[in-house]
């Protein structure tokens, strides 16, 4: 299976959605073609976790009260790691056969 990118922006507005982005994190790391990367984009850093080889972490200060999730995606995308990439939200969940699935698709055009 041909690595990816998992982009996913965040703003951590409440206790549900840290929860919820665990456990995506927890499901998504463990395929090992999986790279993930995040960008919380806040006043403050309100997202911690231990360091994981194929996860990227990057706080962006942003003090809008607006979360512009469209321009945090485009950096996103652009900084992806892999040519295939996918738009995760923070309470997703997505069997693993699905995903690979919609990956051998992609390679197949």
């Amino acid at each position: 299976m041909e690595n990816i990118s998992i982009v996913i922006p965040l703003r951590v507005d409440s206790y549900e959605r840290e929860a919820n982005l665990r456990c995506v994190l927890k499901s998504l790391l463990q395929l090992d073609f999986v790279h993930v990367d995040i960008l919380e984009a806040d006043s403050e850093q309100h997202f911690f976790y231990p360091e994981f080889k194929r996860l990227r972490y990057r706080f962006v200060y942003d003090n809008e009260p607006v979360f512009h999730r469209t321009k945090y995606l485009n950096l996103l995308i652009k900084g992806a790691s892999f040519p295939i990439v996918g738009i995760w939200d923070t309470d997703v969940l997505i069997p693993e056969n699905q995903i690979r699935q919609a990956v051998n698709r992609i390679q197949e055009g």
